[in-house]
């Protein structure tokens, strides 16, 4: 069974068994023995013919070796301001300007994009672009129903070209294809991994 499992890291976290930077996976393909404490596993996952058994043997390996490996926790203040801008970032679902962040905590623009660059592997404005994205995404995944100018306004984009145009670069289609396609693929009830 040919399968490719993706990997999405959250800014800051990483498995104890990758000693590089985050800025450095951004992009990177890799051989899924690298990212497994338990070198035989990826064996085992190769020859498992259930994609469902797949995930569940990738994720007890994958889970143990993260155990809250957050390189904001380590008591070096540059990442702990770090971490304290992406969660800005975060709680406001990416509506929050650098210039915001800037007076918001005294650092100046250059430095807290050094600081992004260093600890989360790009520029805040990208990670913004990102939460705000993620925000569309899920009020179109979850909010069937809901008129498209209205998601994209509550998902903080300006008016409706500039939430197409954001989620064409995000996704190659537009907000209306996308939400097309969930419905004809039954999105919402696909969503669950048994956990038996």
């Amino acid at each position: 069974m040919n399968t490719i499992i993706i990997t999405s890291f959250m800014p800051g976290i990483l498995p104890a068994n990758l000693k590089v930077q985050m800025k450095d996976l951004i992009g990177l393909e890799t051989d899924l023995i690298y990212l497994l404490k338990n070198k035989d596993l990826a064996k085992r996952i190769e020859e498992t013919q259930d994609w469902q058994q797949c995930i569940r043997l990738f994720l007890e390996d994958y889970s143990s070796s993260l155990s809250e490996v957050s390189c904001f926790s380590s008591g070096n203040s540059r990442q702990q301001l770090a971490g304290y801008l992406k969660d800005i970032i975060i709680s406001t679902m990416g509506s929050i300007k650098i210039q915001e962040l800037s007076e918001k905590t005294g650092y100046s623009a250059r430095y807290i994009n050094m600081l992004f660059e260093q600890y989360i592997g790009f520029s805040p404005k990208t990670f913004e672009r990102i939460m705000k994205f993620q925000n569309a995404i899920n009020l179109i995944n979850y909010h069937q129903e809901e008129h498209l100018t209205r998601v994209g306004m509550e998902a903080g984009y300006f008016d409706q070209a500039h939430f197409i145009r954001e989620f064409k670069k995000h996704t190659a289609m537009t907000p209306a294809e996308y939400r097309k396609l969930i419905r004809k693929h039954s999105y919402l009830q696909r969503l669950s991994i048994d956990s038996a």
